[in-house]
């Protein structure tokens, strides 16, 4: 009635949503699709399933609470995509049990249930289907319930928001580059290229300027290099705080005015 064709659900799974395009959708020049089906035999430990890059290998990785193949299917494949959204999700969420358990004395099933639909969304995405389940549930409760089925929903709740971000958190740590954190303010700058470093700063410049979201790639693929322009390791974790959700005005504050090319003597008269 209102002129819509179809209609896909959160959490959007890829090949319902391209199944349903094509429903709609004839293209010009149709090409079969094959997809690569990973193996899910002999799960090494997680430490052995980091590639030498701190990249993932998803196909060797196991998380309690999580059902990789799962999330990485609603998502296409995208496996940085599934990286973020998991990193996101432990930053985002790491606060979330004292909120609930704050929410749930003060019988304050507003907020209770705007917690659980927060949660029940994103865990769908990430292949939390046990934390998925019990924040349904929960904000089910939260609607119509009485206070002891909230209390109840909760209660379930929590033993697999604390899996999922513990599973997650082990994750993170593991993929830490050596070098994380160890810059500190007032602390001496690496010296860099005079070739490369110049055009790569200035790349980063033209990207911030456009609010490019290129600019993500760019940086994860550099984030060592980049990280040596900050004499101030906090302002570098703010700079890359402020590009992963788009606020590049604020990124690009920092980088002009902590970000610094520093270029051997050597080098300088060479070029000179």
């Amino acid at each position: 009635q209102v002129g819509m064709n179809d209609h896909v659900g959160k959490p959007v799974n890829l090949q319902n949503l391209m199944e349903t395009l094509m429903k709609w959708v004839k293209p010009a020049h149709p090409r079969p699709f094959k997809a690569s089906r990973a193996s899910r035999s002999a799960l090494p430990p997680l430490e052995r399933a980091l590639a030498v890059a701190g990249e993932v290998n998803w196909a060797t990785v196991e998380l309690p609470g999580l059902k990789i193949f799962k999330g990485l299917n609603r998502l296409g494949g995208d496996q940085k995509l599934y990286f973020k959204l998991v990193k996101s999700f432990a930053k985002a969420h790491e606060d979330s049990e004292p909120e609930l358990l704050a929410a749930l004395a003060n019988a304050d099933a507003q907020t209770l249930r705007r917690l659980a639909h927060t949660l029940k969304g994103v865990a769908a995405t990430l292949g939390a289907e046990s934390l998925h389940e019990s924040a349904a549930s929960l904000e089910r409760a939260a609607l119509s319930g009485p206070t002891t089925s909230q209390r109840e929903a909760v209660e379930t709740l929590v033993p697999h928001l604390k899996e999922a971000l513990s599973s997650i958190k082990a994750l993170l740590k593991s993929t830490r580059t050596p070098d994380r954190g160890e810059l500190r303010c007032g602390g001496a700058l690496s010296a860099v290229s005079a070739v490369s470093e110049p055009r790569l700063y200035a790349d980063i410049l033209g990207l911030l300027e456009n609010r490019d979201t290129r600019l993500q790639d760019i940086c994860a693929a550099n984030q060592t290099t980049i990280r040596a322009w900050f004499a101030c390791g906090e302002a570098y974790e703010h700079f890359m705080d402020g590009i992963e959700h788009y606020r590049f005005e604020a990124a690009g504050d920092l980088f002009t005015s902590h970000a610094v090319v520093s270029i051997p003597a050597e080098a300088e008269s060479v070029a000179t």
